[in-house]
């Protein structure tokens, strides 16, 4: 102790396990909801988010502050504290539904929940 202060020094010893292979598209929610969203599924385990422009939903939401680096970076931060992990999932926004569907592996599972036009 030097001064009153003690200096801490962290050096991992092991990596930490990957994230689950987790991807999760959403249509881009009003601000509040996407807050909420992003914080809980960070904490329950996933690799990325991707956000889509809504085609039923208020396209103004996309234009909000809480859609920008800073923020999804914050709230990814938040989620990962809360599942005390120290790994952080991709984040972004994709031009289309399309678009962020052909960024999935191909061989991978994919479930589709639409509470519009669901047929199965």
């Amino acid at each position: 102790a030097e001064n009153g202060q003690v200096r801490v020094r962290f050096r991992p010893t092991d990596m930490p396990p990957p994230l689950p292979p987790i991807t999760l598209i959403c249509g881009q929610l009003r601000p509040v909801h996407m807050q909420r969203l992003v914080r809980d599924a960070v904490t329950l385990g996933l690799s990325a988010i991707w956000f889509i422009p809504p085609q039923k939903g208020e396209a103004a939401y996309a234009k909000s502050d809480l859609y920008s680096p800073d923020n999804l970076r914050r709230l990814l931060i938040e989620g990962a504290a809360q599942a005390f992990d120290t790994l952080l999932p991709h984040i972004g926004i994709s031009a289309s539904l399309a678009d962020a569907i052909s960024s999935l592996s191909p061989d991978c599972q994919r479930l589709a929940l639409d509470n519009y036009e669901h047929t199965a």
